[in-house]
């Protein structure tokens, strides 16, 4: 079991490093297609339900919410936010993702009840391997990319993310263009 955790965790980090690779040599592709994002949001929070003990929150709409996206990149998008939001929640916490249909524009947001983002250091949050100061290597493995990866994915859809405090948590919002 931690020979298989190991190589997921490797596997991860090397395609971390090949998504900034292709980022920084501006050659992120993306594969359009009709996509629908509750059920891409319902599919990538079962999948993480069945390796945390997380407690995992979905508001959607109960009718699909479908544009033209790339299904694996705005599952990658969503991963990346939701597995920030636990590696730095509270075991007992809740992380909730919420898919809101703002008419010519579908809303994600992902809030969690972790340690919080000190204000300086918004600006610096999807920044290619940026770590916060706070953060005990030995607990939360990782090289800084998450965030800077989901960042370029989500402007490449041709839309936009930004981050707030909400009460010292963390609420990380995206919002995608439903063409």
């Amino acid at each position: 079991e931690i020979v298989v955790t190991q190589a997921r965790e490797l596997d991860r980090l090397i395609s971390d490093l090949l998504d900034a690779a292709q980022i920084d040599a501006n050659r992120l592709s993306l594969e359009r297609g009709e996509v629908d994002l509750v059920a891409v949001s319902r599919d990538v929070l079962e999948t993480l339900k069945s390796v945390t003990a997380e407690h995992l929150e979905l508001e959607a709409p109960e009718a699909p919410v479908v544009g033209q996206w790339d299904r694996l990149r705005l599952a990658q998008i969503l991963r990346n936010l939701v597995s920030n939001a636990l590696k730095y929640s509270p075991d007992d916490g809740v992380v909730r993702v919420a898919v809101i249909d703002l008419g010519s524009r579908v809303q994600i947001a992902v809030t969690d009840q972790g340690i919080g983002i000190a204000p300086d250091v918004l600006p610096r949050l999807f920044g290619r391997f940026y770590r916060a100061e706070t953060v005990k290597e030995d607990r939360l493995p990782g090289l800084g990319l998450g965030l800077y990866i989901t960042r370029s994915l989500v402007e490449a859809h041709r839309s936009e993310e930004h981050t707030s405090e909400l009460q010292s948590h963390l609420n990380l919002v995206c919002r995608l263009l439903l063409e």
